[in-house]
C-alpha cells in the first residue's frame, strides 16, 4: 500500500513539475511573442511570426537567474517594439538610435521621462510574467532540446525562404519575416555607419521634387518663373496624398480658389518621398536623396537656397523648434540658409500660443504672421523664406486645428479615423495661411511651393486606406503678372557659398 501511495505521489510531483515546465516556457518564450506578433500587425498590417529572442533567453534563463532574465526580457520588448514602430515614422532602423539621441538631446526631460516609463512598465510586465516562472524547471532536457530544435527550425526555414533578421538573403519567396532578432537586427544597424566609414561614401542620388521646376528656371534666367521678386518654401509637417479626390480637392481648395488663380499659375501635382523630414528637407532644397545623417560637412553651392544667395537673395529658414534637432544649425548654413529663426529667436520677441505635445512650438496659425512678414520685403530687396511647419508633428495637437474651416465628413474614411481628421484640418489650416499671405496686397511678387515631407505616421493599414505610401502633394504659385525678373543685388563674396 505504502508503495501504491509513494508511486501515486512521484506521478502527482511529476505531472505538477511538467505543468510548471510548460507554464513558465509559455511565459517567457511564447506569450511575449504573441502580445507584440497581435501589436505589430494592429500597427504594420503585418508581422514576422516568431522573435527567437525569446526562445533564447527561455534556453538561458537557468543560467541568467531571474534578474538578469527580467532585464534581458525588459531589452527584446523594447527592442522589438522599436523594429516595427519606427518604420511607421519613415525612420530605418539605421537611424533609429541617433534619431532618438536626437530627440532625447531636444527635450531631455520629456524624452526621459517618457523612457523611464517605457522602462518602468515593461519592467513590471517583466516581473509579473516572470513570478509564475520556476526557471529551474527549464533546465529539463526535453525543454532545452525542443527551444533548441525550435530555434534551428526556425532559422533554417528563414534561410529557406529568404527573410528575416537571423538569416538574410536577397529574395524571399513568402512575403513574410520567420524568424526576427530585433536586438541583434538594431546593434548591427548600430555599428553599420562604423563599418561604413572604413569604406568609401556612395554617391548622393538627385531625386525629383517639387522644386524642380524653379531649379531649371533658375538653370535658365529668361524663364517666367524666375520673375518673382521672392521665393516662398514651404514644408508642410506630415503632409500626405489623400487617395479620394474629393477630400484632396478640399483640403487644396483654399490654394485654389478664383483670388489665388487670378494672381498666380497654379500648379499641382506629386513628388516621391523617402524617409523622415530631413529627407523631405534635402529633397526640396537640394534635389537630392540624404537625411540629416548624410548631411554635407562641407558646402553645398547647387542647393536652392545657395543658389538664390548668390543672386543676392536673403535666405531664411523658419521653424517653430530647436534649431539644433537634427544638426540643423550645423547643416542649414552648409546649403546656402543664412539665417534660422527658431522657437527660441520666436519667443525672444513675441508671446505666441503654443501648440504640440512632445514637440512643442508656437503654433503654425500665429507662425504664419511671421512668415507673411519676412515676404512683405522693400522694393530692391529679394527674399527666400523656407517654412518648415511644426504643429501637425505627431502626437498632434487639437488647438492648432484651431480656426480650421476643412470639414472631414466630405470623406468617411476620415470621419472614422479621429487622428487623420485632426491632420487634415492642420493642413488645412495652414494652407489658408499660405493663401493669405498670397493675396496679400502688401505681398511683393512671390513663387510659392507648398509641400509635403512624407506620410503621416499612422499604422500602415490606416495609413493605406487614407493616403498614398510612396508619394506626397504639391501645389506652385508662380506670379502671373510680373514686370519682369528682378535685378538682383550684387552676389556675396565669401563665406560659404
Amino acid at each position: 500500500m505504502t508503495g501504491l501511495l509513494t508511486a501515486h505521489d512521484s506521478r502527482v510531483r511529476s505531472a505538477e513539475r511538467e505543468r510548471v515546465t510548460l507554464r513558465s516556457f509559455l511565459l517567457i518564450a511564447v506569450v511575449p511573442n504573441l502580445v507584440l506578433r497581435v501589436a505589430e500587425y494592429a500597427v504594420r498590417g503585418n508581422a514576422l511570426v516568431v522573435n527567437i529572442e525569446f526562445l533564447i533567453i527561455a534556453l538561458l534563463a537557468p543560467f541568467l537567474g531571474i534578474r538578469l532574465t527580467v532585464v534581458a526580457l525588459v531589452a527584446a520588448v523594447i527592442a522589438d517594439a522599436t523594429t516595427f514602430i519606427a518604420p511607421v515614422f519613415h525612420f530605418g532602423m539605421d537611424a533609429v538610435i541617433p534619431s532618438l539621441a536626437e530627440l532625447a538631446s531636444a527635450r531631455p526631460l520629456v524624452f526621459a521621462m517618457l523612457a523611464l516609463l517605457v522602462v518602468a512598465l515593461t519592467w513590471l510586465a517583466a516581473r509579473l510574467v516572470m513570478r509564475g516562472v520556476s526557471i529551474h524547471t527549464l533546465r529539463d532536457r526535453r525543454v532545452r532540446a525542443t527551444l533548441a530544435t525550435a530555434l534551428v527550425v526556425l532559422i533554417a526555414a528563414d534561410a529557406a525562404n529568404g527573410s528575416g533578421n537571423a538569416i538574410s538573403t536577397r529574395r524571399a519567396f513568402l512575403p513574410i519575416n520567420v524568424a526576427g532578432a530585433p536586438t541583434v537586427q538594431l546593434a548591427m544597424a548600430a555599428i553599420r555607419p562604423l563599418r561604413e566609414a572604413r569604406l568609401p561614401k556612395p554617391p548622393i542620388v538627385p531625386v525629383t521634387s517639387a522644386t524642380a521646376a524653379l531649379f531649371a528656371d533658375l538653370n535658365n534666367p529668361r524663364a517666367n518663373g524666375v520673375r518673382a521678386t521672392n521665393v516662398a518654401v514651404v514644408l508642410v509637417e506630415s503632409l500626405g496624398q489623400l487617395l479620394d479626390r474629393r477630400a484632396d480637392s478640399s483640403l487644396f481648395a483654399a490654394l485654389l480658389d478664383s483670388a489665388v488663380v487670378a494672381r498666380y499659375d497654379v500648379r499641382r501635382g506629386s513628388v516621391r518621398f523617402d524617409g523622415p523630414t530631413t529627407s523631405g528637407e534635402f529633397r526640396e532644397l537640394c534635389g537630392e536623396r540624404r537625411s540629416y545623417r548624410t548631411a554635407p560637412s562641407t558646402p553645398l553651392a547647387n542647393c536652392l537656397p545657395a543658389r538664390l544667395h548668390r543672386l543676392g537673395y536673403t535666405t531664411i529658414a523658419l521653424h517653430g523648434f530647436r534649431r539644433g534637432l537634427f544638426n540643423r544649425e550645423r547643416w542649414y548654413p552648409l546649403i546656402g540658409l543664412d539665417s534660422i529663426i527658431d522657437d527660441a529667436t520666436i519667443a525672444s520677441t513675441l508671446d505666441l500660443p503654443e501648440c504640440g505635445t512632445i514637440f512643442r512650438g508656437p503654433c503654425d496659425g500665429a507662425v504664419a504672421q511671421i512668415f507673411a512678414n519676412l515676404l512683405a520685403t522693400p522694393a530692391g530687396e529679394h527674399r527666400l523664406v523656407y517654412w518648415l511647419t511644426l504643429s501637425a508633428h505627431f502626437p498632434a495637437d487639437e488647438r492648432a486645428a484651431a480656426g480650421s474651416t476643412f470639414d472631414c465628413r466630405i470623406w468617411s474614411e476620415l470621419v472614422s479615423d479621429g487622428s487623420a481628421c485632426m491632420l487634415a484640418r492642420i493642413w488645412s489650416r495652414d494652407l489658408t495661411a499660405v493663401r493669405a499671405t498670397a493675396i496679400s496686397d502688401s505681398l511683393p511678387p512671390t513663387r510659392f511651393i507648398i509641400v509635403g515631407d512624407h506620410a503621416p505616421p499612422l499604422p500602415e493599414d490606416r495609413l493605406k486606406r487614407l493616403f498614398s505610401t510612396s508619394v506626397v502633394p504639391f501645389v506652385e504659385l508662380v506670379p502671373r503678372a510680373v514686370d519682369g525678373p528682378p535685378e538682383p543685388a550684387a552676389p556675396r563674396k565669401g563665406g560659404a557659398h
